[in-house]
């Protein structure tokens, strides 16, 4: 699953990751969130393990800038095969 985040006004970003849960309105405060290893400043992946199979999910990529400002991306559905 592929998703994206953008930080428009180039803030320092402290920490990227990934939420996903079984709703679109997930969050860091509400939902299981996955620090993002990174590969360089621009791209980051992030490994979910443990889901079941045929079960739907959303995830939400996110960025914590310096300040406490959390960002995301829309949620993104997808189904385990």
């Amino acid at each position: 699953v592929f998703c994206g985040v953008s930080n428009p006004d180039m803030v320092g970003i402290e920490e990227s990751g990934v939420c996903y849960g079984e709703t679109s309105d997930i969050n860091c405060e509400n939902a299981l969130c996955i620090k993002a290893v990174s590969f360089d400043p621009n791209i980051y992946a992030c490994t979910v393990a443990s889901l079941q199979s045929g079960k739907s999910y959303c995830v939400k990529a996110y960025l914590k800038l310096v300040g406490g400002t959390i960002i995301y991306s829309e949620a993104t559905p997808f189904t385990v095969l």
